[in-house]
């Protein structure tokens, strides 16, 4: 059976409680500003010396299993990116990469912390242009190249919004959509997905990936020339499912607000191959998941 993660606080930690647990288990003294979060509690930790951290306090429910395969994925996709443009695990004062720690609640929680992977969201950046998106894609291939190798769990961690779940998500939500042209461009597209996906479903390569190439989980560094350096942001989304939906994604956000979103889509798929090929199953899924995704964010 298909489940989401369920709906959840965050852990109650302040900004004080936050530093004294940076202290005592890293024996770093910063100063802490609260990043947003939708399920963890995050703050950017800022030394005197200008070394910046983020301090990650996650949901009393995150699994001890699934912290250790995003860690594993952390490290293997800093390793073949450029230096801290990933944000890999630092070691406590024990040498691991995880703390337990207790809010005044009493509610147990797992902690880390990771550099600051500085730059601008993708979506506050400009231009996108045809070399840019080619490096988006290679850096999305190269991510997938990292991921997809990690062993798989036992973890059941499908969310509403991954690949697996898109058909019956959509169905699920398909009414609620008062405008019928909008209602009717889903409904068209679904029939798409499903009548591609039906023959092809067995034949497509599985593994981890990200499942959130979005445009502010991408960073942007600008450069004085030539392409800027990019980061990626959030593993909390990780999910095993199909490979080719890491690059879905991401045309689904890199084409938003262009004049030709179909050739934005080319420049990034280009790159993107160069650096993990696609098989030709693969292909043929590909621009119907696109939609998948772009109607999941009318829903």
């Amino acid at each position: 059976m298909n489940k989401s993660l369920p709906e959840l606080e965050r852990p109650e930690f302040s900004e004080q409680e936050a530093g004294l647990l940076l202290e005592e288990n890293y024996g770093l003294f910063c100063t802490l500003e609260e990043l947003p979060g939708e399920r963890d509690r995050n703050y950017l930790a800022q030394e005197h010396n200008g070394e910046s951290y983020v301090l990650k306090i996650s949901n009393s429910c995150e699994t001890l299993e699934f912290l250790k395969v995003q860690n594993n994925a952390l490290e293997s996709a800093a390793m073949l990116l450029e230096k801290g443009r990933i944000p890999s695990v630092y070691p406590n004062k024990n040498g691991e990469p995880l703390s337990r720690v207790r809010s005044t609640n009493g509610s147990l929680h797992w902690l880390r912390l990771v550099p600051y992977v500085d730059g601008l969201s993708m979506a506050m950046y400009r231009p996108h242009t045809r070399e840019f998106l080619l490096e988006l894609g290679a850096m999305c291939g190269t991510v997938t190249k990292a991921l997809h190798k990690i062993p798989l769990s036992t973890l059941d961690r499908r969310l509403l919004w991954e690949m697996h779940n898109v058909q019956d998500t959509l169905n699920e939500y398909l009414t609620w959509i008062k405008d019928k042209k909008i209602r009717n461009l889903v409904s068209r597209s679904l029939d798409l997905y499903k009548l591609t996906m039906e023959p092809l479903e067995s034949k497509l390569r599985r593994g981890w990936i990200h499942n959130d190439f979005n445009d502010y989980n991408v960073l942007v560094l600008p450069k004085i020339a030539g392409t800027p350096d990019l980061g990626l942001i959030d593993f909390g989304d990780m999910t095993h499912s199909y490979l080719v939906a890491e690059p879905a994604v991401a045309c689904a956000y890199a084409m938003l607000d262009k004049p030709d979103p179909l050739e934005a889509a080319v420049h990034l798929i280009r790159g993107f191959h160069q650096r993990f090929p696609l098989e030709e199953n693969e292909i043929e899924i590909l621009f119907p998941m696109i939609l998948m995704r772009l109607c999941l964010s009318l829903t």
